[in-house]
């Protein structure tokens, strides 16, 4: 996970295919924030995706 300072703009994706590797799981509903907090803390927390555990672990 990587802290940006605030202000920095994140690339995105069009809504209907992937760019560069990057891709919508579900297409943003205008709130505001990019993820829904507790799936991404269920994703991040103990025992979450083993993927960013890898990823993260290098």
């Amino acid at each position: 996970m990587r802290v940006h300072p605030a202000g920095w703009l994140l690339p995105c994706p069009p809504l209907l295919y992937p760019l560069h590797g990057r891709v919508w799981m579900e297409p943003p509903n205008g709130s505001g924030q990019l993820t829904d907090p507790v799936v991404l803390g269920a994703a991040l927390g103990p025992g979450g995706s083993a993927r960013v555990t890898e990823e993260a672990h290098g």
